[in-house]
């Protein structure tokens, strides 16, 4: 058997081995695989016909794949042709480059056409935005509206209370307009001094992904009125059409909108309001008590019930008995002076947190007007049961003026006049009960 001849040069002699670059190839190897995932989703995502997106952080294998290959070909370039690779070192770092900045540029150039898209549909006002405009200007039923996927969205708004504002069956809850109207980012939007001088600015973008068919961009805002300031966690998810020539539209995720912790600053003003209604707390029970020991309406008041009734009572939800005669039952119990015959059951307040008694007020003229949910019980049977669960909105004004701006704990006592009652549900039951 021959001997195998060794490998030498046209010079005679022998070549050297030039092994390839590590760096080089471990940063092919990245630059080519972060180019594979790219392709990957652009074709799963055209074949779905919805777009696919890797977090941002992703783009660090492009980056690690250009710097990688980038130290390979330094290291070919300065070792004196004792090293090879230079074509894999610069393919790793074209495919990391070219890869890197096409998906940067295509996260970038969308999450900023979806934070624009989204923003404007928050504080610009138009035919299907301005959610924030139309809080402030009151137009809750059109808030709401915005509040629902477009496919949910009744094409007439009279339906909306048909639709939205059904009580639950089992246990009497309010529908999802009403909660909606009286839930807590609707009232930091007070009645009187929110409206159009409630200021609301934007916040930066937090985050924004794509998840089920629907783009998801949250944000907080900053939401300012003399009384307090706050900001307020919102999600905004896009409703995406399912046929050629549909837009895009959004909606805001109410289950997924919240006042963010910690962020509710009462001003000087929110400070006085908050005492007031403080002390509006303990007027109201005082007043319910003078019925349980006998005095009439007209003997606190000096006038009748029926003056200062506001209730809706073509609407009124009487449950388990005849609306005109709970009206006429009503009416007779606070007229007449028995003792035992009005049972005051609970204020609904959360006094321990400011931020959670935040509600409709009003400003008259100096003098201050609260609102207050309350609960009382009423025998159908005079001196016995059954009895009548009776909800009911008293709204209390002070009989001077104040200066919300200095007044505190330490300032003098104040008198309430009982502006109206608006009396929104009865329930009979079966016990008679007290606190």
């Amino acid at each position: 058997m021959s001997e195998p001849l060794p490998t030498t040069s046209s010079t005679g002699e022998s070549i050297a081995y030039q092994p390839i670059s590590g760096w080089a190839i471990v940063g092919l190897s990245v630059s080519g695989l972060f180019t594979l995932m790219v392709v990957t989703i652009a074709i799963v995502g055209w074949y779905q016909g919805m777009p696919v997106f890797f977090p941002i952080w992703t783009l660090g294998f492009a980056v690690a794949g250009t710097l990688l290959s980038y130290v390979g070909q330094r290291q070919i370039e300065k070792s004196e042709n004792t090293r090879t690779g230079i074509k894999l070192a610069r393919a790793g770092l074209w495919l990391g480059i070219v890869s890197g900045f096409g998906y940067f540029s295509f996260f970038y150039v969308t999450g900023w056409a979806l934070e624009t898209q989204a923003n404007s549909f928050v504080m610009d006002e138009a035919e299907d935005s301005g959610f924030f405009p139309r809080i402030r200007k009151g137009q809750l039923d059109a808030a709401f509206r915005l509040t629902l996927p477009a496919q949910a969205r009744p094409d007439d708004d009279a339906k909306l209370g048909e639709l939205y504002d059904v009580p639950d069956a089992k246990d009497g809850a309010p529908g999802k307009l009403s909660q909606f109207k009286n839930g807590q980012l609707t009232r930091l939007f007070h009645q009187h001094l929110g409206g159009p001088e409630t200021e609301i600015t934007p916040k930066t973008l937090l985050e924004w992904h794509y998840d089920r068919r629907s783009y998801v961009v949250l944000r907080n805002y900053e939401i300012k009125t003399k009384e307090l300031t706050a900001e307020v966690h919102v999600a905004v998810h896009s409703s995406e059409g399912d046929a050629a020539g549909q837009g895009r539209k959004w909606y805001v995720n109410m289950n997924k909108t919240y006042l963010v912790p910690n962020t509710l600053k009462l001003t000087p003003v929110g400070e006085g309001v908050f005492e007031a209604r403080a002390r509006a707390r303990i007027w109201l029970p005082e007043w319910m008590s003078k019925f349980d020991k006998g005095a009439s309406f007209l003997d606190i008041e000096k006038k009748e019930l029926k003056e200062i009734d506001k209730t809706a009572w073509p609407r009124f939800p009487a449950q388990g008995m005849d609306r005109a005669n709970f009206r006429e039952l009503l009416y007779d119990t606070f007229a007449r002076h028995d003792k035992g015959r009005i049972f005051f059951l609970q204020i609904f307040h959360r006094a321990e947190r400011p931020d959670l008694d935040v509600g409709k007020w009003e400003w008259n003229q100096g003098k201050v007007r609260v609102f207050y949910q309350f609960q009382f019980s009423i025998p159908i049977e005079r001196f016995g049961p059954p009895m009548v669960k009776v909800d009911a909105l008293a709204a209390l004004e002070t009989r001077r003026e104040l200066d919300l701006a200095t007044f505190r704990e330490s300032s003098p006592a104040i008198e309430w006049n009982l502006v109206s009652l608006t009396f929104s549900q009865a329930t009979l039951v079966s016990q008679r009960g007290r606190p």
